[in-house]
């Protein structure tokens, strides 16, 4: 399990969106979640991420579950170009990597009695998360999810700030699409995406959770 709610209840004013919802989402599992406008659909997505209080029931979460949302989404502003700004969801893996090049750095200055079997041990244990996390296709990546949701070549070093309304929202969503959560939360996630990037999405979702195990909860009028 992943996150429960259990009997959530939630009305604003007189009307009530939600009343004694119960499921359950586990680790893979890509929800879709429909609903005519006003049933509720967003207002489940903000519970699951703790932004909203039922008024009845729980929300039980499973510890180690992380939530990534495009309401969470960072606004592509500045002077950053396009490719850096998506690049930095993957910010930790220059960090992983930071820390082989020191390690490998001490290991040529080491000997046996001054701490190497150490210091080869947290290379290890560095190296294979770095693998795992996929950080030897972190460029490939990024150029994919680029082009997937319909970002051509010629913008990924155009300045995010001078984005079209479309573009920026394409840009949110490669970004997410790159992080590691838990679940992803999308919250009509086919705006602003053409079939092929449409498509793109459903073939990206399906991989994170058959290689990763990772989960999505989507609300959208998409069939």
């Amino acid at each position: 399990m992943l996150y429960r709610l259990s009997g959530v209840a939630k009305a604003y004013g007189p009307k009530e969106v939600l009343k004694d919802a119960t499921w359950q989402h586990d680790p893979g599992r890509i929800v879709g979640l429909v609903g005519r406008n006003g049933a509720g659909k967003s207002t489940v997505l903000r519970i699951v991420q703790g932004l909203v209080e039922p008024d009845a029931g729980k929300l039980h979460t499973a510890g180690g579950t992380t939530f990534a949302s495009l309401d969470q989404a960072v606004e592509p502003e500045g002077d950053e170009p396009l490719r850096a700004f998506v690049a930095r969801a993957l910010a930790h893996l220059v960090g992983l990597e930071d820390d082989l090049r020191r390690l490998e750095e001490g290991m040529a200055q080491s000997s046996a009695d001054t701490g190497l079997e150490d210091l080869l041990s947290a290379y290890d244990e560095a190296r294979e998360r770095f693998e795992r996390e996929g950080g030897y296709e972190a460029e490939s990546r990024v150029e994919r999810v680029l082009s997937g949701v319909g970002l051509p070549r010629e913008v990924w070093d155009r300045p995010v700030g001078e984005l079209s309304g479309g573009q920026k929202h394409r840009a949110q969503i490669a970004r997410l699409l790159l992080t590691s959560a838990s679940v992803l939360l999308l919250d009509e996630p086919t705006n602003h995406l053409d079939v092929a990037g449409i498509e793109f999405l459903e073939t990206w979702l399906r991989e994170r959770s058959e290689k990763a195990g990772l989960a999505a909860l989507v609300v959208s009028h998409d069939r």
